[in-house]
């Protein structure tokens, strides 16, 4: 959805609700704090609203998200890409990239209409925060496979800022509010871990006593993961 759109979006369900816009343009100045000027600026689409100026405008004056975000049609579906820290970057930008898509997240989880879908050859990393070691080995793969050399010297090294542990627990909190989450799991999930462990270990990239700690989280992570599969439901009760 371009954001011209939403800006339209926006716009009707101001004027659906003030006399004028003027009316509507003095409120929602008062609500972000913003002067007239700056606030003309943003209803004419010189300056655009930031995704949390809108979710903050939404929820002082009553409006519901799908009225900007899907024009109320709920056949409408706006794919988001989550973008996982890189902690081989310095913090500030590292969280930065972070922030954005967990901003939109935490805004999608207010629409009525929203479902997560996710395809995975291992546990979905909705998990993964659940499992510190199991978390840190996923991290510490990506950032091997991705750098092509690991910028951190041991798996122990891998750590979230204070800044990005709080955006990384507002991503869970957002996604397991979602409605409806569903997920196509591939039925190596354990297999996958298990080369994976054996390759790093192999190689010497981590440690048995490293090695054990991984394998004794897949396996709780294992009778967690099928518990929701049997039951259906995350615990909070949000549909699976």
């Amino acid at each position: 959805m371009k954001y011209v759109e939403l800006l339209e979006n926006l716009k009707l369900a101001l004027a659906l609700r003030y006399n004028d816009q003027k009316g509507y343009q003095r409120k929602i100045a008062n609500v972000l704090g913003l002067s007239p000027s700056i606030m003309s600026r943003r209803l004419s689409g010189d300056a655009p609203f930031t995704v949390e100026e809108i979710a903050v405008i939404c929820g002082e004056l009553d409006i519901p998200v799908d009225e900007i975000f899907t024009a109320c049609s709920r056949s409408t579906r706006f794919p988001m890409e989550f973008i996982q820290p890189d902690l081989s970057l310095c913090g500030e930008e590292s969280y930065e990239i972070f922030a954005w898509p967990v901003e939109l997240f935490s805004l999608a989880a207010r629409s009525d209409d929203s479902t997560f879908y996710a395809t995975c050859n291992t546990f979905p990393d909705i998990l993964n925060p659940s499992f510190s070691w199991v978390a840190r080995f996923w991290e510490y793969q990506r950032l091997f496979f991705y750098k092509g050399t690991l910028p951190v010297t041991a798996l122990s090294d891998i750590v979230y800022s204070p800044e990005e542990q709080v955006l990384m627990e507002q991503y869970i909190s957002a996604v397991h509010s979602l409605k409806k989450s569903a997920y196509i799991v591939s039925n190596r999930v354990v297999e996958n871990y298990i080369n994976s462990i054996k390759r790093f270990y192999l190689t010497g990239r981590i440690t048995r006593e490293e090695a054990i700690r991984i394998a004794l989280e897949i396996e709780n992570g294992l009778e967690l993961f099928e518990k929701i599969c049997m039951n259906g439901y995350v615990e909070g009760g949000k549909e699976v």
